[in-house]
């Protein structure tokens, strides 16, 4: 089961992916990141990614867009499939 936790600010996503490995269901922290600048002129977004700031830029003007790249983060990590998104 992944739960993937969104808090939406005015110009970033803080994002969280929560599942459960072991055959306890316990909940642990997979991934978790923030996009900011989004929607602030002449900025490009940045992406920190487990505490540390991943290089690339980020093309994520809109927070549709920020969403979009955060969904490709967890397919790369071999995300699939979520059971929730809150």
């Amino acid at each position: 089961m992944n739960i993937l936790v969104l808090n939406c600010g005015s110009s970033s996503i803080k994002y969280s992916l929560w599942g459960s490995e072991s055959s306890s269901g316990e909940q642990e922290r997979k991934i978790f990141g923030l996009v900011d600048c989004i929607n602030v002129r002449d900025m490009p977004s940045r992406h920190i990614r487990n505490g540390e700031l991943v290089p690339e830029e980020v093309d994520a003007p809109t927070h549709r867009e920020a969403v979009g790249f955060i969904l490709n983060v967890l397919k790369g990590e071999g995300v699939e499939r979520l059971s929730a998104v809150g």
